[in-house]
């Protein structure tokens, strides 16, 4: 239910988003929710996010060793 609250609020893309995020594939409501399943798009967007968030924190502790 929360998905369609998601996909209601926000929409698909949106939504597409939080399923791969939670890595959520079981009976997801739209074709996504693993790497393997969604679209290269959504996938390439959410590595950049995620690198450019954890890139310089994971950049700062190899400099503290």
């Amino acid at each position: 239910m929360s998905l369609a609250i998601v996909r209601e609020v926000r929409g698909d893309e949106y939504l597409k988003i939080t399923m791969l995020d939670l890595e959520y594939d079981p009976k997801p409501p739209l074709e996504g929710g693993s790497v393997t399943n969604t679209d290269k798009e959504t996938v390439k967007m959410m590595v950049a996010m995620y690198d450019s968030m954890f890139g310089p924190v994971l950049d700062s502790i190899k400099k503290g060793k």
